[in-house]
Formats: structure tokens, sequence, C-alpha cells
């Protein structure tokens, strides 16, 4: 009996703790998203390309402000941009680079982590809205670079571009951390304020 009092005693203190219980909740809920995004949304919607094509879209729009046109065009379930200048070079776009999964990361790190729902309602849209963007300057760039230089898009393509999403997703998730979470970690006290 003790020896199941010390276990359930150890389990509350874990589950106190908030940093466990920020990776513990954000677990489960990628998770369960995983789950709902094989088992339905891949299945059963067209979501994945509705995002890469609205993707391209606005990348081709955004494009077009700077007076450059490009074209494009559909191989299977992937959608191809490329510059008007350049036709024969292209970057495919599709589910794993329209940005669809990390708006659910970063949804989750919020959802996750303690804080108002008042701000979660408002900085969840903010904070996709943002990785959208990024999404589209990234795609533009890695267009431009694959029509000058292959080799160079394969090495942005690969690292700098994701090393890029990844770290701003981070920087969202800390001034989330830092002016809309509640728990904040605390410092400890200077010793020089300690009675000897």
């Amino acid at each position: 009996m003790l020896k199941k009092e010390k276990l359930k005693s150890k389990v509350q203190s874990l589950f106190n703790n908030p940093i466990f219980r920020f990776l513990f909740v954000a677990g489960i809920l990628y998770w369960l998203w995983f789950i709902f995004y094989e088992t339905y949304l891949i299945p059963h919607t067209d979501i994945d390309y509705f995002v890469t094509k609205n993707l391209v879209e606005v990348t081709n729009g955004t494009y077009s402000l700077f007076g450059t046109q490009t074209m494009v065009s559909e191989e299977s379930k992937m959608i191809v941009i490329s510059l008007a200048t350049h036709p024969e070079t292209g970057v495919w776009v599709g589910t794993p680079c329209n940005g669809l999964k990390l708006f659910a990361l970063f949804s989750i790190f919020i959802i996750a982590y303690p804080g108002k729902w008042k701000h979660k309602l408002w900085f969840i849209p903010a904070g996709i809205f943002i990785i959208y963007w990024i999404n589209v300057f990234r795609i533009m760039i890695l267009l431009k670079l694959i029509s000058v230089n292959p080799e160079l898009f394969q090495f942005n393509h690969n690292y700098t571009f994701t090393i890029s999403v990844y770290t701003i997703i981070f920087i969202l998730w800390l001034v989330w951390a830092k002016f809309f979470g509640t728990f904040k970690i605390e410092s400890p006290p200077s010793l020089r304020n300690e009675e000897p």
C-alpha cells in the first residue's frame, strides 16, 4: 500500500511540473492531430491540395506585384511554379512543403502552453499567418535560386530554409511564453539577500 501511495505521489508531482505537463499535453495533441490527419484529412479531403494551390497562387500573385511573370502547371498532386524566363526549371510544391503540418505544430505548442484563451485565439492565427508568408517568400527565393544555380537551390531547400522556418516557429513560441504564457520560470533568489 505504501509503494502505491509513493507511486501516486510521484506521478502527481510529475503532473504538477509545468514543463512536464506542457510536453505531455503537446505530445498527446500532436498524436491526436497525426491520427486525424492520416485517417481522415488525407483520405477524405483535399485540404493538402487546397493549401498547396493557394500557396502557389499567392506566390504567383506576389511575384506579379514585382513585375515578374511566372508559369504554373500541375503534375500529379504537385503544383509546379516556374519563372516565365526559365520555364525549363521550377519549384515543385506539394504536401511536404505546403506548411500545413507546421501550422498544426505551432498551434499545438501554443494550445499546450499555459495561457489565457483570449490571447490564444488571436496569437495562433497571427502565427499561422506569419508562417504562411515565410513559406511564400521561401518559394519565391527558391524559384529565383533554381533558375540561377540549381546547386544553391538544393542546399537552401534542404538546410537553410528548413532551419529558418523552425527557428521562427521557436521564436514565436518564445514570444508566447514570455509575454502571454501564465507559466514563468522563476529565477533563484540572490544569495546576497539570504540570511546567513
